[in-house]
């Protein structure tokens, strides 16, 4: 019986891993779409803080729950740059208030828990961020802020 039982836990094995399988593709996919069109969600996100705030927190988990050779975590970086490029030719200044409000917090705490991220959640927060060198380093400075607070 043991030798059955042992063959069963091995399907469950493979079969949940192929449902993570499945649902990384799935999730890979939304956040394709999403990207391919944000231009339809820069018009809600830059008139409502309160939307950008929702938008923010629903997807922010795909880059702390998964590695940064996750294929997740790669779409979702690359749904949150396409935002911020968006939205900073849209409205720049609100685009660098945004996340300097609602992304630094979070952002920074993920760059201080995991060095390995550091360059692609950098690429996040330059994507919002207004293309001069004085509002870079207005944002460097912020986030040293915040940075000092999550050590």
């Amino acid at each position: 019986r043991s030798g059955g039982g042992g063959g069963t836990s091995a399907a469950g094995a493979a079969s949940q891993s192929a449902k993570m399988r499945e649902i990384e593709e799935t999730s890979v996919r939304v956040f394709e779409t999403l990207a391919n069109r944000a231009q339809l969600l820069v018009d809600t996100l830059t008139k409502s803080p309160p939307e950008f705030w929702k938008v923010w927190t629903t997807f922010f988990p795909a880059l702390t729950d998964f590695s940064e050779a996750s294929p997740v975590f790669e779409s979702a970086v690359f749904l949150f740059k396409r935002i911020g490029e968006l939205m900073r030719e849209a409205d720049p200044s609100l685009t660098q208030q945004l996340i300097t409000d609602v992304g630094m917090p979070a952002l920074a705490k993920e760059l201080a828990r995991s060095p390995e991220k550091r360059e692609c959640l950098c690429e996040i927060i330059y994507s919002y961020t207004q293309e001069d060198t004085l509002n870079h380093l207005m944002v460097l400075r912020a986030l040293k802020e915040k940075i000092g607070d999550n050590l």
